[in-house]
């Protein structure tokens, strides 16, 4: 397993999912400023991400409201660094997993299937434990904020497939 890590394989797949990590980060947090600009509505705080997880690193896993719990230091830094790390790891296993033998015709559409899949992890997990309810139904309005949901993951998985064209058109070592 540690030769896997060390090998020559393991770079280039490194390499290349932090490359289309970085083409999902930049369709999605433009795509969440563009929705902010439309609807007026804030972009996502970065800052309540960083405040759930370090609620999680003391071992309190869920909050009846996240935006009632004290703020922490540097909480826009972790939030935002944690969203960084989660695009890596969801374009490493995408690359791994889903990516496998896929002609370039289809980048796109597996893609953005994928990125709306992803979907599930925010609606079932992360805003259940932030207070707002399993598919955003404790929040005032559950059909926009689930749609805001959709609308940032539909561009992560747009970001997938483009970053994936991108990386092949490239030609990464394979």
């Amino acid at each position: 397993m540690l030769n896997f890590f060390l090998s020559n394989r393991a770079k280039n797949l490194f390499i290349k999912a932090f490359f289309i990590s970085l083409v999902t980060l930049l369709f999605t947090d433009y795509m969440m400023q563009f929705d902010a600009s439309v609807t007026g509505n804030p972009a996502p705080s970065w800052g309540l991400l960083g405040r759930w997880i370090n609620m999680i690193l003391h071992g309190q896993f869920s909050t009846d409201s996240i935006a009632a719990m004290p703020a922490v230091k540097l909480e826009d830094v972790r939030g935002f660094s944690v969203h960084v790390v989660i695009g890596f790891v969801f374009s490493l296993f995408y690359l791994c997993f889903v990516n496998q033998n896929l002609k370039w015709q289809k980048q796109l559409a597996f893609g953005l299937g994928f990125g709306v899949l992803l979907i599930l992890f925010p609606l079932c997990l992360e805003l259940p434990s932030m207070g707002a309810g399993f598919f955003a139904l404790d929040t005032p309005a559950p059909l926009f904020t689930v749609l805001r949901v959709l609308t940032v993951h539909f561009s992560f998985g747009l970001g997938l497939g483009v970053g994936t064209i991108l990386l092949r058109q490239l030609s990464f070592p394979r």
